[in-house]
């Protein structure tokens, strides 16, 4: 049970960190495309998403999937 709470805080910190990417990279004058403003909010969304990417894929070895798994299955059967 703490590690699925450590998992849900984990996965709350990475979209912290994604969001927080993006509002800082939107405050940047250089990202900011005069002539197409469609085009700069596509590059920080895939700024941001990179970011969260990169955040989750360094902390998936210390997320338990197996007893995610387990506790998921366990659910299914008991419906």
């Amino acid at each position: 049970m703490i590690r699925l709470v450590l998992f849900i805080v984990v996965c709350a910190f990475a979209l912290v960190v994604a969001f927080g990417t993006f509002v800082v990279l939107y405050h940047f004058q250089r990202f900011r495309v005069r002539q197409n403003s469609h085009r700069g909010r596509i590059l920080l969304f895939l700024a941001g998403s990179a970011v969260f990417i990169w955040v989750e894929l360094s902390l998936a070895p210390t997320i338990p999937w197996a007893d995610i798994l387990d506790m998921i299955g366990r659910n299914q059967m008991s419906l």
